[in-house]
């Protein structure tokens, strides 16, 4: 693929993750708002458990998706593949959740029903997004941007009827529409047949994939399963809202990494790594920075007063998803292993010598520590315990991997950075200071006027912000 296809992919995909980003985050405030207190918590628990059994499904898409990169055909393969792994996993989840029935109350039988469903469509829906990422990149976009508008077309009236199920079957429908989408564009790259010797390959390294995906899914949502499994209903609520707000910030290592491959031109790691690290930092301070300096504000606007106790906790886990950006560069940044062979086979000796080896080991290092924490603070601390041990997670993450991304750029240039986009995040929040803040819609307005003003201070004070919207600028002038 040329460097103009890659950058025009990167700017379409950029384009979806940014409208997806906004349609989010009203979203995400519309169901905390619309849910009562405790179903809020139950749909964050389900929640977690759905995306901790859904990782057995990057076993086949890791290795099936750097085959699809050296020309072979085999989606059809990995969908029958993945289909099958889908039954015994929504069979386990099913054995969770039958564990207690208690606290799902009247919505036991439909959370049953729809986690099976869930399950089985979401292993093959990876399948076609994995598909479409290797082959058609500049279409991967339809995935953020259908699942957005069907949370809208769908979401709402369907939470309004029916609650926490209808939370549920809005995730269920979303799946399904964007994997039939995702099938036409991808049809033509049905093989004739299944290849079963293709599904015994990545058998050898299924396990790789899946370490790593399950301790990234447990470093994160970890809190809110020993808050469910422990049937905590009180807890959940709060620290769920916390939780989800404070993933806001997480959207810039998104929007960052999916902007860059449209911008960058040439091949340079070192180039890359900062841009990556500079454009998540544009967006990640004033978004950490409001959501520290405006906790109160915040939790009002997800729930008036049902998650008062949920301050405390959203600064800490603010602290601890900002340190996490410089993670997800970090994890990027790693030498990764090399295509599989020629004739499409796995080496799995080279696979436990490999860099990305070690980077499952310092994953689980972190986890560990986490579990820790909880065990030791959970009980004193409650939902603040919990917060600081995603925090300890984060900061050992850190040593262990996320230091490295600084020290691979040029140190004064990224502080100099980081400094303006301070000073312009402080004269943003300064703006809306006199500005009441006990409405939602004076909480929408000052975060309007602090985006604004953000934008444009900073846009006056770096050149280099300036460059990036011209580059953005000529990128869309190209493609009109």
């Amino acid at each position: 693929m040329s460097s103009i296809r890659v950058r025009r992919a990167g700017l379409y995909y950029f384009t979806a993750q940014l409208l997806s980003y906004l349609i989010t985050v009203l979203y995400t405030i519309y169901v905390a708002r619309a849910l009562p207190k405790l179903d809020y918590g139950l749909y964050g628990y389900i929640l977690s458990l759905w995306m901790a059994v859904d990782v057995f499904k990057t076993g086949y898409n890791f290795w099936a998706g750097r085959m699809m990169a050296r020309g072979k055909k085999c989606l059809k393969t990995l969908m029958i593949a993945n289909l099958i792994v889908s039954l015994p996993t929504a069979t386990a989840l099913l054995m969770l959740i039958y564990r207690q029935p208690g606290i799902y109350g009247d919505a036991f039988i439909m959370v049953s029903i729809l986690s099976v469903i869930y399950i089985i469509i979401s292993y093959l829906y990876g399948s076609l997004v994995r598909t479409t990422a290797m082959l058609r990149p500049h279409l991967l976009g339809i995935d953020p941007i259908l699942n957005s508008i069907l949370k809208i077309i769908v979401g709402i009236p369907l939470i309004n009827y029916l609650g926490l199920t209808g939370a549920l079957i809005t995730l269920v429908i979303g799946n399904l529409i964007v994997s039939i989408a995702l099938f036409r564009i991808n049809r033509e790259d049905i093989e004739d047949k299944i290849d079963f010797s293709l599904v015994r390959e990545w058998t050898k390294g299924a396990w790789y994939p899946i370490l790593l995906s399950l301790a990234n899914v447990l470093l994160i949502n970890i809190q809110l399963i020993v808050l469910g499994w422990m049937e905590a209903v009180n807890q959940l609520p709060s620290y769920n809202m916390a939780f989800r707000a404070s993933r806001f910030i997480q959207f810039a290592g998104a929007i960052s990494i999916a902007l860059v491959p449209a911008l960058l031109k040439g091949r340079d790691p070192e180039k890359s790594i900062y841009n990556v690290l500079d454009l998540m930092l544009l967006v990640a301070i004033p978004v950490t920075m409001g959501l520290i300096v405006y906790p109160k504000e915040v939790v009002y606007l997800f729930g008036w007063n049902k998650y008062t106790d949920a301050q405390i906790p959203l600064i800490i886990l603010a602290t601890s998803t900002f340190i996490s950006l410089f993670n997800l560069v970090g994890r990027r940044s790693i030498i990764g292993l090399g295509d599989v062979d020629a004739d499409y086979t796995i080496d799995v000796k080279r696979l436990v010598r490999s860099e990305m080896m070690k980077l499952v080991v310092s994953l689980y290092i972190s986890l560990a520590l986490e579990a820790l924490a909880i065990i030791f603070l959970y009980g004193n601390y409650g939902n603040v315990g919990l917060a600081f041990s995603h925090l300890i997670a984060s900061a050992t993450l850190f040593v262990l991997i996320g230091i490295k991304t600084v020290k691979m750029v040029e140190k004064r240039l990224l502080l100099n950075r980081i400094g303006k986009y301070l000073l312009a995040t402080a004269i943003a929040i300064a703006s809306i200071y006199y500005i009441p803040k006990y409405r939602s819609l004076y909480i929408g307005f000052s975060a309007i006027i602090a985006l604004v003003v953000y934008v444009v201070v900073i846009y006056l004070i770096d050149e280099d912000t300036r460059k990036l919207v011209k580059k953005i600028r000529d990128e869309v002038s190209l493609r009109l």
